[in-house]
């Protein structure tokens, strides 16, 4: 060997019935991914606006407000998270599209940061929710 990356030397011709698969795979992939943004996007506004209009109703006199001002941190959080994921995608389909333009086929593009913004949106929702019911759950009448 020559020391070279491996992983752009072999690029394997796939026999056309993969090649269909591989696309519909993409496209799966590519549709799970919109929604699962759009999915968290509705889900964690939905929750800020919820908790607003109903903070009188749940917790007239509300204790233990750290865990809602947390709560909501964490949800504007995944909110930013998920919309600095859709830039930094944006931003590597640009950079693979500019890359192909120049005739570089072999290089693998980096989109590195969408992927982890994703997990850590997805989490701070979670959290987000979490800490939303422990509130309530405290500040039930």
């Amino acid at each position: 060997m020559d020391g070279g990356d491996t992983a752009t030397e072999d690029v394997v011709e796939l026999p056309e019935a993969l090649e269909e698969h591989r696309r519909y795979l993409r496209d799966a992939h590519q549709t799970a991914s919109r929604d699962f943004d759009r999915a968290l996007l509705a889900m964690a506004s939905g929750t800020i606006a919820i908790s607003l209009a109903f903070l009188d109703q749940i917790a007239p006199e509300p204790q233990r407000t750290w865990l809602l001002l947390l709560a909501w941190t964490l949800l504007v959080g995944s909110l930013a998270m998920n919309l600095v994921s859709h830039m930094t995608s944006q931003r590597a389909s640009e950079k693979d599209i500019a890359r192909l333009d120049e005739g570089d086929w072999d290089s693998a593009g980096d989109d590195s940061w969408t992927p982890w913004l994703n997990r850590l949106s997805a989490t701070s929702f979670v959290f987000g929710v979490f800490l939303l019911a422990l509130f309530s759950y405290y500040n039930l009448e």
